[in-house]
């Protein structure tokens, strides 16, 4: 069908002696077979939708080939739309990535980290919303700060990463701390 050898609508596939070889090796009744390519742009072969039917066509069948081709054209339009966007918000993807990444060591920068935070306190209960659970002291002791629960993270309840940048007694090991006096180590 692609390559011209048979039509793309045959209303009786028993006419058509490529077609007929392939329904014979079916495992499904074919007597009906109505086909059309999907092409990239550059003209290259996509793939294509078939539709085969057990009993036979009419043969009126074959004037819906204007059809067929306009189905094909807007498949290919569509195909080729989506293929640009997904391409587009890769490039996208790659530049915010690049801008926020140090080149020599790959962590984030200070943009990066910025926005790392940004996103995070964003999630977090703010300093009003302490609470205060089995887990956390009723006092932090001499020296720390109450640890605000996280609600962020499928309602882990885990220590709230902008705690661990700030100081957090408990660390967080999303943010790459696991104690009081480690720096925080940004993972993008």
């Amino acid at each position: 069908m692609v390559s011209g050898e048979a039509p793309r609508i045959a209303p009786d596939v028993a006419a058509v002696p490529v077609y007929r070889a392939s329904a014979d090796e079916s495992p499904f009744a074919v007597n009906t077979y109505v086909g059309t390519p999907i092409l990239q742009a550059d003209g290259s072969l996509f793939g294509s939708v078939r539709g085969f039917d057990p009993e036979r066509g009419a043969d009126a069948l074959s004037e819906h080939g204007p059809l067929l081709d306009l189905l094909s054209s807007l498949s290919s339009s569509v195909l080729e739309a989506d293929l640009r966007a997904t391409e587009t918000a890769r490039q996208l993807e790659t530049a915010r990535r690049d801008s926020e990444t140090d080149a020599l060591t790959g962590l984030l920068n200070r943009r990066g980290r910025d926005r790392f935070v940004a996103r995070e306190e964003a999630g977090c209960p703010g300093p009003s919303d302490t609470r205060r659970t089995r887990s956390s002291p009723a006092s932090p002791g001499p020296g720390r700060r109450p640890t605000r629960r996280c609600t962020c993270r499928s309602g882990s309840g885990g220590p709230c990463v902008a705690d661990a940048l700030c100081n957090c007694p408990q660390g967080s090991r999303a943010a790459g701390v696991t104690g009081r006096a480690r720096p925080a180590t940004l993972l993008p």
